[in-house]
């Protein structure tokens, strides 16, 4: 039994305690240093618990239980955007992924005699064997990070990812979704993008061909990323493919049974997301999914009435307001009652 519990206690630390460590370490350097960097971290995740930033607050709900710890850093909106925020993104990650493994050889070398006897596979404690393993599972996570940061800046900005790149600074820059002439993936140069490439990008495809009348063109994208997520676990970085996918179902191909699933899985993020995207959605949801009038009236108003915060300023303020006021009056046409 004495190697059962060697094994359980090795697996533990260096494949699961060592993760957790690591993500913890990114949430509190994010915390202290993102703002350095024109950057913030606007959502963090203990294991279900998430805790979302909204106007300088934090607001807590619970999502589905999962053994993640997950945070997410964006770009500070509500400070106006530097021209080299793409290259101060690059330094702050390149900063986090350097700190985190020098602190990680720092913990091999302090606890380089365990790790010496383990390497050598010598008989050690339960002790031993744990702060071993939790020590070099820390440096591979470490080294890992290291290396799909190189592999992130050295190729996939190379390809369809640093396109994606390159489409965020333009909208950040003024650029509207309609300038942007955004093309059906198949007319791109880019050769076998992976699955998380093509899933960027169909964000930035569908509000175009959303705001230039092709709601028909919208169709494919919708059916790959429906494929794509209906088995997936949800990951915050993944929010807005979940967003479209709620809210095509809602408005122009009307499916109870697979709006209410995407739903369901992101229910606790959506309806605690303060933003007029987030109001939008649900506003389509409750008035085509649930079929609630008064639900779906009172999410419009509050997409209104928070529109102007929301993102950056032209086209995306303008795509939400433009829906918001779209739904309002179909409800209108119908006759549907302003309140209760």
């Amino acid at each position: 039994m004495q190697w059962i519990l060697q094994i359980f206690v090795e697996l533990t630390a260096f494949c699961l305690l060592a993760i957790w460590a690591s993500n913890l370490f990114n949430i509190v350097f994010s915390l202290i240093f993102a703002p350095m960097f024109s950057l913030k971290l606007n959502q963090i995740s203990f294991f279900g618990l998430t805790l979302q930033l909204h106007q300088k607050k934090w607001r807590t709900h619970f999502q589905k239980p999962s053994l993640l710890i997950q945070s997410n850093v964006v770009v500070d909106l509500s400070k106006e955007i530097p021209e080299s925020i793409e290259q101060q993104d690059r330094n702050f990650n390149i900063l986090r992924t350097g700190t985190m493994l020098i602190l990680s050889i720092l913990l091999v070398l302090w606890h380089k005699d365990v790790v010496t006897d383990f390497l050598l596979l010598k008989e050690m404690g339960i002790w031993e064997t744990f702060c071993a393993s939790f020590a070099l599972g820390v440096l591979f996570h470490s080294l890992v990070t290291v290396g799909i940061m190189i592999y992130t800046y050295a190729v996939i900005m190379r390809r369809l990812g640093g396109y994606v790149q390159s489409l965020i600074n333009r909208i950040r820059q003024g650029a509207t979704f309609e300038s942007l002439q955004v093309q059906p993936l198949s007319a791109l140069p880019y050769k076998n993008p992976s699955r998380t490439e093509v899933m960027m990008y169909y964000n930035f495809l569908l509000p175009y061909l959303l705001t230039t009348g092709q709601p028909e063109a919208m169709r494919a994208p919708i059916q790959d990323m429906t494929t794509y997520f209906w088995h997936r676990q949800f990951i915050m970085q993944e929010t807005m493919n979940y967003y479209w996918l709620i809210f095509y179902y809602s408005r122009f191909e009307v499916n109870p049974h697979t709006a209410s699933y995407f739903y369901e899985k992101i229910r606790s993020v959506i309806e605690n997301d303060p933003d007029a995207n987030s109001k939008r959605i649900q506003a389509y949801y409750y008035y085509a999914i649930v079929m609630d009038p008064v639900k779906a009236r009172q999410c419009i108003a509050e997409g209104l009435a928070v529109v102007d915060q929301f993102s950056l300023p032209g086209c995306e303020r303008e795509l939400e307001r433009q829906l918001l006021n779209e739904l309002s009056e179909i409800m209108d046409k119908q006759g549907l009652a302003l309140t209760k």
